[in-house]
């Protein structure tokens, strides 16, 4: 029977967060009717929702004469659904399609026209007009025109001229215009007209030089425009849509530029990979409020944020007395391949790109950076035989898991690797790491740029046609669409790493949202997306033609001249920090990493220092309780903790019991949260977690315990002081952890919808970024069981050294947040509890070891 205490504090804290939700929409609310814009720039800042308007015209049937279409009213329904989404409002968004019941939405020439003049007419100054065109299009004496469904062969004036579309929009009063044009797409040719390909897009003789008006349209002057039977929507379409429904994001909001940034670089990729042909949109505005014109901002902005390193440096090798110079080489063979290794000291540069840099994005906030270890990074990226000998797959049978496209774009023992997923390369870096007995992993993305600068501080580490295979050299008369080039070919840079720009795209460690880092650019790629400073991203189960990977050794402690604090991220993105004292007689670095193998799993671990800090929050912190009272806390002696949450194969092993039965115990009507072996295990009690540590302490021949909520805060903080192991905003919880967002399918009321992160539930562990000391979900995903009895007043009176809580109680604590819950319920010193015989569908747990360890 549960405590009737825990039952009432659950219905306190949905009461709490009824009252944090309204209070949000209520400040909201209240920001939006005040929002100002600076003068004389037009299309600058975020449109009110409730002034938004928006006219999608899609035609798929035509008259005999013309061939009709297959995916046009598919593109305007599902950018419908994208601009909802982002706050458009229904009564303000008219869609024209030959498949509607109403006349007065049939896209013909006369609705086209007094739609356009309707809508534009109800734009005030403060409201932005959207005009989206998917269907025919033709081009005859210079002049642009739309065909609408009741177009007739031969007679012009039967079309829509896009250049009257075009003025109204552009007499109209609203700040920000925006039109999208994707027409058209099969081949209709006759004498008199000009082929209405898979289409030529057309010239559009418009000034829109005109403050706060932009076109995008699908491809340039003489290329097609193409639908897709897989996609099932116009390629650009497609990704107009995704772009819009948050894969274009970046610092939180969607800019034309980051929209068009993104639509260009998947279209013309898609296209030519598909079809072998060139398909590039095309953007017509005053390129000076691209980054000022804001579709949607989702989430408060973190603009001044730099982007995030990832956690630490995997753990140095034992001490080797050397001093060693930038591009020195190191060769190690394994299984009769050469790897060679190029040697980059620590240093401090400048990460991200200038303002003026052309081509840069606004995701390349510049910031300093110093890397206090060095590092060898393999001097080339990873190629098909290395691969071959680690991982037991080629190139084809890579290929074949991709299983959608089935083209080989470079074979051979020499040539880069790709086809390969994030999942599949850390998988070779922890294969290879038992073959070389050394630490081999993803270099970081601050790691990948400054190896790739090599002291540089341009757009390039050098000549890029020197340097690197891209789109404007890699083809051949063999291949005139370009393809991958045995690595080493090219011109190295200062440090001796070839194809650090072009070639294949390479992974990194960081994450971006759900979404995995990579850099460099590829055979592909164009220039601008081979610079130092270009970042982009895939998901972590992709493979791509134009992807692949190269590595990196932890360095030698002795490489460096004096002690050095451990790695972690940057000062510009780090949260203050607080001194760690280290208690004499360990060895260990904040962060290091252990490994355990227990029934063939892995247990990784990691080390946390003894150490003074401050548990609890301040007074100010919002979203803070009366029972997070800061005090000082000194633990006296360090702990290992598991990097990830118990695993669903973890428990198996330990336990012998499935999710599924696990939830048979709570209700056999409840729901999953998620099932898998790298998802983390819920619908666990206290209980079972405690027979859980006993039964591993067995098979580990070691001490495993829960931590106690005084160890779990200080491992979750790793040194900061602020609400976040990251900082102080919530808006930032989405890089690191797992919580409530409109991912979540529940019909939870409270849940962020400023984000998505694609996961509805729980989500695999590590699916994002670690703290600083390579913690993974200690904010989010599911809370975590402590070792410890809850009492509301504990913090007043416990001790200061080592406090293991009350002596007795009736619920215990968990601490972290989950998917279930609002950012500020996943805060560093959040504190929650619940009668030991509680299973819930959010709460599992993770361990710790005693310290010390003995050495294998």
């Amino acid at each position: 029977m549960k405590d009737a205490s825990c039952v009432k504090f659950y219905k306190n804290q949905e009461k709490i967060m009824q009252r944090i939700f309204w209070t949000f929409v209520c400040l909201f609310l209240c920001a939006a009717t005040v929002w100002a814009q600076p003068e004389g720039r037009r299309g600058v800042g975020v449109v009110p929702k409730a002034h938004r308007y928006a006219l999608l015209v899609g035609v798929n049937t035509y008259p005999r004469q013309f061939q009709s279409l297959q995916y046009c009213e598919a593109d305007m329904e599902a950018l419908e659904e994208a601009l909802l989404a982002i706050g458009f409002q229904p009564e303000n968004i008219v869609r024209l399609s030959t498949s509607s019941d109403d006349p007065s939405l049939l896209p013909t020439r006369s609705n086209i026209l007094k739609q356009a003049r309707l809508l534009a007419d109800q734009a005030d100054q403060g409201s932005m007009f959207v005009l989206a065109l998917s269907g025919h299009g033709a081009c005859l004496n210079d002049e642009s025109y739309f065909c609408p469904m009741d177009a007739v062969y031969n007679d012009l004036s039967s079309l829509v001229k896009r250049s009257d579309l075009y003025q109204i929009v552009e007499d109209c009063e609203a700040k920000q215009k925006l039109v999208f044009v994707d027409a058209c797409r099969e081949s209709l040719v006759d004498s008199g007209w000009k082929p209405l390909g898979g289409i030529r897009t057309l010239v559009d003789p418009v000034g829109i030089e005109n403050p706060g008006f932009f076109i995008i349209s699908s491809c340039k002057t003489g290329q097609f425009s193409w639908e897709d039977a897989e996609l099932k929507h116009g390629v650009f379409t497609y990704f107009l849509v995704e772009g819009l429904k948050g894969k274009a994001a970046q610092n939180g909001q969607i800019s034309v530029h980051n929209l068009f940034s993104y639509v260009n670089h998947e279209t013309k990729t898609y296209i030519r990979l598909t079809r072998q042909e060139s398909q590039i949109p095309l953007l017509r505005g005053d390129e000076e409020e691209l980054d000022d014109f804001i579709l949607a901002k989702l989430e408060s902005d973190s603009s001044s944020v730099p982007p995030p390193v990832s956690g630490p440096v995997p753990p140095p090798e034992p001490p080797k007395p050397a001093v060693r110079t930038a591009g020195e080489r190191m060769v190690k063979t394994v299984d009769g391949i050469e790897y060679a290794f190029r040697w980059c000291p620590p240093g401090t540069f400048t990460m991200g790109s200038p303002s003026s840099e052309p081509g840069r994005e606004d995701i390349e906030t510049q910031h300093s950076v110093t890397l206090t270890r060095g590092f060898w990074m393999l001097e080339t990226e990873v190629t098909q035989a290395m691969w071959k000998s680690v991982m037991g797959t080629s190139i084809r049978q890579q290929r074949d898991k991709r299983g959608t496209f089935g083209s080989l774009y470079g074979e051979g023992s020499d040539y880069p690797m790709y086809y390969v997923s994030w999942e599949e390369c850390r998988s070779f870096c922890e294969k290879l790491s038992e073959k070389l007995g050394l630490t081999v992993s993803l270099p970081t993305e601050a790691q990948w740029e400054y190896a790739c600068r090599a002291g540089t501080t341009g757009a390039y580490a050098g000549d890029l046609g020197e340097m690197g295979w891209y789109s404007d050299n890699s083809g051949d008369e063999t291949h005139p669409l370009g393809q991958t080039h045995p690595v080493g070919q090219k011109k190295p840079n200062a440090w001796g790493l070839y194809d650090m720009h072009g070639n294949v795209e390479e992974w990194c460690q960081d994450s971006i949202r759900s979404s995995r880092v990579n850099r460099g650019g590829g055979w592909v790629s164009d220039a601008r997306d081979c610079r130092s400073a270009y970042r982009y991203w895939n998901l972590l189960d992709d493979r791509d033609v134009n992807l692949g990977f190269r590595i990196v050794l932890a360095a030698p402690a002795a490489s460096i001249s004096e002690p050095v604090p451990p790695p972690g991220p940057t000062e510009e993105s780090t949260p203050e920090t607080t001194q760690l004292s280290e208690s004499s007689g360990s060895f260990h670095t904040a962060g290091e990493r252990m490994v355990k193998t227990v029934d063939g799993i892995e247990y990784a671990f990691r080390w946390c220092p003894a150490g003074t800090f401050t548990m609890g929050s301040p007074e100010d912190e919002p979203g803070r309780f009366d029972y997070e009272t800061q005090h000082s806390v000194t633990l006296t002696r360090g702990f290992w903790m598991l990097e990830t949450e118990v695993t669903q194969a973890m428990w198996k092993s330990v336990m012998g019991t499935s999710i599924r039965q696990q939830r048979d115990k709570a209700d056999t009507s409840w729901p999953l949260s998620g099932e898998g072996s790298d998802y983390p295990m819920y619908y666990v009690s206290w209980e079972e977690c405690r027979s859980f540590c006993e039964k591993l302490s067995e098979k580990l021949g070691l001490t495993v315990s829960f931590p106690t909520e005084a160890q779990w805060e200080y491992a979750c903080r790793a040194g900061t002081t602020s609400a976040y192991s990251f900082g102080s905003s919530g808006s930032d919880l989405w890089r690191y952890g797992n919580y409530c967002e409109v991912s979540n399918t529940d019909g939870i009321f409270w849940h962020d919808k400023a984000h998505n992160d694609g996961h509805d539930k729980t989500a695999p562990v590590k699916s994002y970024a670690p703290n600083a000391w390579g913690l993974y979900d200690m904010h989010g995903n599911v809370m975590e069981w402590c070792q410890d009895w809850y009492d509301e007043d504990y913090y007043t009176e416990s001790p200061t050294s080592d406090p293991t809580g009350p002596n007795s109680g009736s619920c215990r604590v968990y601490r972290g947040g989950s998917w279930f819950s609002i950012a500020q319920l996943c805060r560093s010193a959040y504190r929650i509890r619940s009668a030991p015989d509680v299973r819930r569908h959010n709460l599992g747990f993770r361990p710790v070891l005693a310290s010390p360890v003995p050495e294998e």
